[in-house]
């Protein structure tokens, strides 16, 4: 509860900081990610084979997800420090683009795979590595070192995290609803729609890595 306070100050108090980040760097992550899984489910219902552009969208939206939570990270370990430079949380963000790039493709084939095959695997890999953004962000740990060094977080604090997850998870699904119903009272237009579900991510996202990033640091690092 303590960890949800604190994260709900901090989103308060750096707001303008957050939508600014938001809508130069996390805004454009899912402009390209809307389109390409618009092009994907339309390719693939050309094949009759819907299911493949649903995994491909959980594929984008992980790696998306990965990336996006790089520049708050930084920003919320300046908050911590006591000083910020928005000039250093861009530089972050570019410096470690790549890498989690690549990790993240990686972690979303494997919890892909592990979900396929069976849910619980897929569940175990989602929570083992879920922290590999963040090590990489705060502790330097990139590649597959990051990779080795999340597991271990993971691993040790597996109930916690997905304690966090779902609750957070199901909270933006909520909104996200909520946004969905009043959306569609207003207007049938699908990108109007879609703008308003990203809107929403847009506001969500500061506060959920807010969360993680100060669960990581204060009981972690």
């Amino acid at each position: 509860m303590e960890i949800l306070q604190d994260a709900w100050s901090l989103y308060k108090r750096r707001f303008s900081t957050m939508m600014l980040l938001s809508f130069t760097l996390v805004f454009p992550m899912l402009l390209v990610h809307f389109f390409a899984t618009n092009f994907f489910y339309q390719f693939y219902q050309r094949l009759y084979a819907p299911y493949f552009a649903d995994l491909t969208n959980f594929i984008f939206l992980m790696m998306v997800l990965c990336l996006a939570v790089i520049p708050f990270i930084r920003l919320i370990e300046q908050d911590v420090d006591g000083e910020i430079d928005l000039t250093e949380v861009y530089r972050t963000f570019f410096r470690y683009l790549f890498p989690v790039y690549v990790m993240g493709f990686v972690y979303a084939l494997m919890v892909t795979a592990g979900t396929i095959l069976f849910l619980v695997p897929g569940l175990l890999l989602l929570i083992w590595f879920s922290m590999f953004p963040y090590v990489a962000v705060v502790e330097g740990e990139t590649w597959f070192q990051g990779f080795k060094r999340a597991f271990e977080v993971g691993r040790r604090h597996f109930f916690p995290l997905l304690g966090l997850i779902v609750l957070l998870g199901l909270g933006e699904k909520l909104i996200e609803y909520i946004g969905l119903l009043l959306s569609v009272q207003l207007t049938a237009n699908y990108l109007f729609i879609a703008l308003v579900q990203m809107l929403i991510n847009l506001f969500f996202l500061p506060f959920y890595t807010s969360v993680m990033a100060h669960y990581y640091i204060d009981r972690i690092e």
